[in-house]
C-alpha cells in the first residue's frame, strides 16, 4: 500500500505525505449517480496518475447534492475500487451534526481511512453570518472525532 499518512506520531511529521485527489461525482444521463464511472475514475487515479489518496464525498464531488444513502454507496464502491491500494478518505461534511455523524460511523465501517468535515450549522450557535460560534465548532469536531 502506497501511503501519504506518516509512520511516525511525532509532531514534526506531516499527518498526510503525498497527492490525494478530491474526485468528482459522475452521473448518468439520466442524472443518476454512475457508481460504477466514478469508481472506474478512482481506479485510474491511482493506477495511471499515481496519485496517493483518494478524496471521497467533499465538495467537489458535489455532495451537498447528494443524499446520505448516495454518499454511502458511493463511497463503499470507492473503497472497494481502490482495494487498499492507496487510503481513501471520506468527506462527512452536511449540514446536520446528525447526518455527519452517520456518514463519519459508516466512514469508519467501510473501510475509509480518515474523513473530512467542515463544521454542521447545527452543531451551535451561529453569528449574523451563518459562521458557528466557538463552542458550535469545538462541539461539533468532538463527536465526528
Amino acid at each position: 500500500m502506497r501511503t501519504p499518512f506518516a509512520s511516525s506520531t511525532s509532531s514534526s511529521e506531516p499527518p498526510f505525505r503525498g497527492v490525494g485527489v478530491p474526485l468528482i461525482t459522475i452521473r448518468s444521463d439520466d442524472g443518476r449517480v454512475d457508481y460504477v464511472a466514478t469508481a472506474a475514475l478512482a481506479r485510474h487515479m491511482v493506477e495511471v496518475e499515481h496519485v496517493d489518496a483518494i478524496i471521497t464525498g467533499g465538495t467537489s464531488g458535489e455532495s451537498f447534492a447528494l443524499s446520505v444513502a448516495e454518499r454511502k454507496a458511493l463511497l463503499e464502491e470507492v473503497v472497494k475500487s481502490v482495494d487498499g491500494v492507496v487510503p481513501v478518505i471520506a468527506g462527512v461534511g452536511t449540514v446536520t451534526l446528525e447526518d455527519s455523524l452517520e456518514l463519519t460511523r459508516h466512514a469508519v465501517a467501510a473501510g475509509a481511512s480518515a474523513v473530512l468535515s467542515g463544521p454542521a450549522q447545527d452543531a451551535g450557535e451561529q453569528d449574523r453570518y451563518g459562521q458557528l460560534d466557538d463552542a458550535g465548532l469545538v462541539n461539533h469536531f468532538t463527536q465526528v472525532i
